[in-house]
């Protein structure tokens, strides 16, 4: 049992939870961290539990310390007192053959313990945390020593009268899947050059997966679900709503493909030797600022979203979030400026999320986003159907490319923040193939949240020179090439590596720009009258990539004016 250091009250509890004050790096781990260990002797606990006692800050999150009055409110208004002890504050979250973050000093709550009672959790049967309660409705709450990979174990709490017990407990990596319906469109929706829904839900790993909400095409929970075929005969993919279940072919039809993909990448990039698993909270048509908490005035839409699906998560303890949205933000017309507004409530919201959900790294939970694939309609804000489609230098802003850069540039200086592009795969706005997204986010993620030295994006951008008759620009990377897309494009045209003119377009028109590449520069000739170049935008039909098949980022250059130096996305 930990000793008084891990016992504490709220009153204790520092007024603002900073996480990069801790270590990054786990100390004191039940199993080694790394693989999964279901057997574990109480001499090893016992050992090292100690040495937690002795060197862990156990520091409750921000938002339990800000908002433990409401719980209490909450449980008594809706009557969710237990008559024993039981984890959570409603049935769902906490059950059989859930997943709990390994190696991060991971918080479990509860309600119906006798009040100021000491509250007594138990790993495995063998380790202790425990806690006083804090308020007169029976909740608590208690902070974990770090628990290394396990596959499987019980986890209980005791107040000294009555005792609850949850079964087949695994302790691994848990990613938060948030966004709008690109994020929920469902696994029985995806569908890659390679690969049908029924062929994707068909070699599913039984990962660890909680919907808590989610809507997009092919996706959601409940309902008649989608037919499918397993091993030639007819079946029907149901997903169940606010429950952990182990994925297979039958329930994971509706749950989010970005979310499940990357998940399963992320499995095999593992060595399938932690268990992984992941939670999906979305919603299709959302903005930012729905999802941002809404302690705050800077955003728009309240955060209704954020109170209703995120609020009942808290403080779950992840190793890194994946989001997927900014449709309805970049065509969203509330008298603001897009991508001026973006680049604002975007990293507001990261900042808040990291605020609230805890993490085990020191610069905060780990964010990847997906950049938006394409346009569709997005210029003349405002205008009609018609004007949108064919005049895309007016109505204002020239909207998505600068999107793009506005989104990236918000988040540019923050090393735990990544993306993916995916303006290559499939261009209209709810693109199927999620396969190719997830094995661009996956890389990501091992960049960031597991320290890998992985490649992980395409060339990027690092300045311009104009130049009489046209401009240079160099990139991150000396290896450039040109080719098709995943699916977008023509394979035979777009096959050369070098002198096709279709890669780089005139901004504005469809007019085909000559370029060179040589080395890690590209010499775009620019005709008269042509002011700026895009590349790898909506106008392109074959894209410029690295080494590793990885496409560059949306660019967007001036022909005339001063050289520019880009500043490096960390």
């Amino acid at each position: 049992m930990l000793s008084a250091v891990a016992a504490f009250t709220l009153a204790a509890v520092p007024p603002r939870w900073d996480r990069g004050a801790l270590d990054p790096e786990p100390q004191a781990t039940l199993g080694n961290g790394d693989h999964m260990e279901t057997n574990v002797s109480p001499a090893q606990v016992s050992a090292q539990t100690q040495v937690s006692a002795q060197t862990e800050p156990y520091y409750m999150p921000h938002y339990r310390h800000n908002v433990e009055p409401e719980i209490a409110k909450r449980l008594k208004e809706e009557n969710l007192s237990a008559p024993a002890i039981a984890f959570g504050l409603e049935d769902g979250l906490f059950a059989n053959g859930m997943i709990l973050q390994r190696g991060a000093s991971t918080v479990v709550w509860g309600r119906g313990a006798a009040p100021a009672s000491t509250v007594t959790v138990t790993v495995g049967g063998v380790t202790k945390v425990s806690t006083t309660i804090a308020g007169p409705a029976g909740e608590w709450n208690a902070t974990l020593p770090r628990v290394g990979a396990m596959g499987s174990t019980s986890l209980s709490a005791s107040d000294g009268t009555s005792t609850t017990t949850l079964q087949d407990v695994a302790f691994g990596d848990v990613v938060l899947c948030g966004g709008q319906s690109n994020m929920g469109l469902g696994m029985c929706g995806t569908q890659s050059k390679n690969q049908t829904p029924s062929q994707a839900l068909s070699v599913l790993e039984p990962i660890r997966v909680f919907f808590q909400t989610g809507s997009g095409p092919k996706g959601g929970a409940g309902g008649s679900g989608c037919p499918i075929e397993i091993d030639g005969k007819p079946a029907v993919s149901r997903t169940p709503a606010l429950q952990w279940f182990k994925a297979n072919a039958t329930n994971a039809g509706g749950f989010s493909a970005v979310c499940m993909l990357t998940a399963q990448r992320l499995y095999a990039a593992l060595d399938k030797k932690v268990p992984v698993g992941a939670v999906e909270s979305c919603a299709h048509g959302s903005l930012v600022g729905d999802w941002t908490p809404s302690n705050t005035s800077a955003t728009t839409g309240g955060g209704v979203l954020w109170e209703q699906h995120m609020v009942p998560l808290l403080p779950m303890t992840f190793k890194a979030a994946l989001w997927d949205q900014g449709e309805s933000d970049a065509t969203f017309d509330a008298g603001r400026t897009s991508s001026a507004y973006y680049s604002q409530a975007f990293p507001l919201m990261i900042s808040l999320w990291r605020r609230y959900f805890t993490s085990a790294l020191k610069g905060g939970l780990p964010f990847v986003y997906v950049e938006l694939c394409t346009e569709y309609g997005a210029e003349a804000r405002g205008k009609s159907s018609f004007a949108r489609s064919t005049a895309r230098s007016e109505g204002g802003e020239a909207r998505r490319e600068q999107f793009w850069l506005a989104q990236r540039a918000s988040v540019a200086a923050d090393p735990s923040v990544g993306f993916a592009v995916t303006t290559d795969i499939q261009r209209f706005l709810h693109p199927p193939d999620k396969q190719d997204v997830a094995a661009r986010l996956v890389l990501e993620l091992m960049r960031i949240a597991y320290g890998q030295p992985v490649v992980s994006r395409g060339p990027e951008l690092r300045s311009t020179e104009p130049i009489p008759g046209g401009v240079v620009l160099t990139f991150s990377n000396a290896s450039l090439s040109v080719r098709a897309g995943i699916l977008v494009g023509d394979a035979t045209t777009c096959a050369a590596e070098a002198g096709n003119d279709t890669m780089v377009m005139a901004k504005g028109s469809s007019l085909s720009l000559h370029y060179t590449i040589k080395g890690d520069t590209i010499t775009v000739d620019c005709p008269a009258g042509v002011a700026a170049v895009h590349v790898n935008s909506d106008l392109a039909t074959c894209f410029l990539y690295g080494p590793h098949g990885l496409p560059a980022p949306p660019i967007l250059a001036n022909c005339t004016g001063t050289p520019t130096i880009v500043e490096p996305f960390r």
